[in-house]
């Protein structure tokens, strides 16, 4: 990500700087997500609005790639992918311990989450 924003003009500085707001965007967004899933959305629905936030983030940032957009560009999809990938990190491990079911018992899901 650095090396595409040293493409776009930035210093090597402003790239690195770049980064980890982006990336201390994703970490943030956790908070967020747990919050609206537990109290307004519920968890399905949580993912299914993140996740499509996260596409058009993802979009957007190709488009701006291929259209050799500026760094403004750049940013605003990279915040939409950090809110997007954020957001569902709450509700993805739970979900996949929920296709577990009884079946698959405490030994399944000590496996799950240590690999998760």
């Amino acid at each position: 990500l650095t090396l595409y924003f040293l493409s776009l003009g930035l210093s090597e500085g402003g790239a690195v700087a770049l980064f980890s707001y982006t990336s201390a965007l994703a970490y943030f967004m956790p908070l967020l997500g747990g919050i609206l899933a537990d109290v307004l959305w519920g968890r399905y629905r949580t993912i299914l609005i993140f996740s499509a936030v996260y596409v058009v983030g993802s979009t957007a940032l190709a488009l701006n790639a291929a259209a050799g957009g500026g760094v403004e560009g750049a940013m605003a999809a990279l915040v939409l992918i950090s809110i997007g990938t954020g957001g569902i990190k709450p509700c993805v491990s739970a979900f996949g311990a929920d296709q577990l079911g009884e079946a698959g018992g405490d030994a399944a899901r000590e496996r799950y989450f240590s690999s998760f």
